[in-house]
């Protein structure tokens, strides 16, 4: 209970903070929920114990003072985004690759941009995270079907979610090359079915926004790769190689 607990902490003082990543860290339960009832049912049973019960509960009526006045601004001004929006603004497969300002190795990248010979009106969006955090995606990712079941067990619904905010992050349409698809036909992906059944997707204004989804659900996978390929290290020599990504990640 006291994970359950603290967790729900987080998730208050998270919305609390800022509502969108508190809205993806919902769309992960739901998943996880799903993940566990097809998986263990068992451990969803302990998910349905009284006094897990009455900490979701209270944590939902202390956020509903500032998920009710949202909800009604949204409602008087009929705060919803046309698709086409989510459509201009969602990134395409060769924006993972492409930097903001915030790295630095802005120019090095930009430079490998340049030389893909872009059209001049090409609009390109930063989906650039990190070198390092790149790296131990690819890392964690390759691992992960090399890991033992009770390993793969815990990570496999972050990776399924985070698979999933990738693909949301690219639009209701598939955009390559720096424009739509339209031939031979364009290509829809769940982004565009979403909008039309899921609460709070015709809110978006910037589908690139759901690539922070990814980056949560594969920090957690990270975590269990280093925790795993670690733990043969102790005392200083694991405090130094935690403290060099930190410090990488920090730098760059």
């Amino acid at each position: 209970f006291i994970f359950l607990f603290l967790f729900l902490v987080s998730f208050l003082l998270q919305m609390y903070n800022s509502f969108l990543p508190g809205y993806f860290i919902v769309f992960f339960c739901l998943i996880y929920s799903g993940w566990i009832y097809i998986v263990d049912k068992k451990r969803l049973e302990l998910l349905l114990k009284k006094e897990t019960l009455v900490g979701i509960i209270i944590t939902v009526l202390l956020i509903l003072p500032i998920v009710i006045p949202y909800l009604n601004v949204a409602e008087d001004f009929g705060a919803k985004r046309d698709i086409r929006d989510s459509i201009h603004f969602a990134l395409q497969p060769e924006d993972y690759f492409y930097p903001g300002e915030h790295t630095r190795l802005e120019g090095v990248l930009k430079t490998l941009s340049i030389q893909m010979n872009y059209p001049k009106e090409a609009s390109l969006k930063p989906g650039f995270l990190g070198l390092l955090f790149s790296i131990l995606v690819v890392v964690a990712s390759t691992s992960y079907f090399r890991s033992r079941k009770r390993l793969k067990n815990v990570a496999t619904p972050f990776i399924f979610t985070a698979l999933v905010g990738l693909i949301l992050s690219l639009g209701p349409f598939l955009h390559f090359g720096r424009a739509t698809i339209h031939h031979p036909f364009p290509i829809p992906l769940p982004y565009a079915l979403l909008y039309y059944i899921a609460p709070g997707f015709q809110g978006f204004r910037n589908s690139a926004r759901w690539e922070m989804l990814f980056v949560i659900c594969m920090s957690v996978v990270i975590c269990l790769y280093l925790t795993q390929a670690l733990k043969k290290i102790k005392g200083l020599k694991l405090f130094a190689v935690y403290a060099i990504c930190f410090l990488l990640i920090i730098w760059e």
